[in-house]
């Protein structure tokens, strides 16, 4: 098995399935959930990256990466298909 290199959040473009965070989880295709979309927020010093959690399209929510795991589609789908 090849080992992804790491990749910065901002920098990887796969699709976000869900975010997951302190017993709670929002996840594409529940609550009207369409997508889920890393991008950057300006810091003092630098950008910062955030979720922005869509229901149709509207940001229905504003998440800090740091706050949240994310879990890929294609991560997502292998593991359903086992």
């Amino acid at each position: 098995m090849k080992v992804r290199d790491p990749q910065r959040i901002l920098d990887d473009k796969r699709d976000i399935q869900s975010l997951q965070f302190e017993g709670s989880y929002v996840s594409v295709g529940l609550h009207n959930v369409t997508r889920i979309v890393a991008y950057p927020e300006p810091g003092m010093h630098c950008y910062i990256p955030f979720y922005a959690v869509y229901v149709g399209d509207e940001i229905a929510e504003r998440v800090p990466a740091w706050m949240v795991s994310a879990t890929y589609k294609d991560v997502y789908d292998k593991e359903m298909a086992k």
